[in-house]
């Protein structure tokens, strides 16, 4: 059983986390996690990263943190891959998986892009775009309730760590209504957020492309909190 956190924040690049890369892979290792998915939030979203940097220099200071985390993790037998949380309006996000930094390093329109826009550029590089805590209340979230637009997404994050058991469950509806691919995240933050969420594989995912073959075989389970449950199950 080969465990995964999948919506991890930290203190380099996100302006609202607290824990740095390397403490959120010593508690991830201490609580069973195989690896984790750094989903920092991007140009469009909380990030501590300085927006007035050439693109290249943005997306290059925004992977730091993930190469110093994956050298890291490579001398622990610990997998961390690459992906990153994004805004597209209105206080909505996504998680997108499966693909390289270099991948938006090289995309210099990245940041003009609309939703349909970045959801197109993401799966021609091959990955796939997930639907974060899609019906979260928060004070800067202008539609909490208003749905995403399904045909842009592949995935919908129906387990959030953080978020109430009423937004998770018309996460759930929406993705099964949907058909997407289910995920659980933590969205953690600081590292005492850690353990209670998270994706199960039969088998060791290493790396971007790897981690999209898995989703999509569909064969899987679900950290949620105190359970663990296949996605066929849910």
């Amino acid at each position: 059983m080969y465990i995964y956190e999948t919506h991890i924040h930290t203190s380099a690049c996100s302006g609202c986390a607290r824990s740095t890369a390397i403490e959120h892979i010593d508690k991830a290792i201490e609580v069973g996690y195989s690896g984790i998915i750094l989903t920092n939030h991007f140009y469009g979203g909380n990030t501590c990263i300085d927006r007035k940097l050439p693109w290249f220099d943005f997306v290059d200071a925004y992977r730091k943190d993930y190469i110093i985390a994956k050298e890291y993790a490579e001398k622990h037998n610990f997998d961390v891959i690459f992906g990153l949380e994004d805004g597209y309006g209105g206080g909505k996000e996504m998680l997108i998986y499966g693909i390289e930094p270099e991948a938006v390093m090289n995309e210099p329109d990245y940041p003009k892009m609309n939703l349909k826009e970045k959801s197109e550029f993401i799966h021609s590089c091959g990955g796939i775009v997930s639907s974060a805590h899609p019906f979260r209340h928060r004070s800067y979230i202008l539609e909490p309730d208003t749905p995403p637009d399904a045909s842009c997404f592949d995935a919908v994050e129906v387990f959030n760590f953080n978020n109430a058991d009423e937004e998770n469950d018309k996460a759930l509806l929406f993705c099964i209504e949907n058909n997407l691919l289910p995920i659980s995240g933590g969205d953690s933050h600081i590292i005492t957020e850690l353990g209670g969420s998270g994706i199960v594989f039969n088998h060791r995912v290493k790396t971007e492309a790897e981690l999209v073959t898995a989703l999509r075989e569909r064969d899987y389970k679900l950290v949620m909190r105190d359970k663990i449950v296949h996605i066929n199950d849910l």
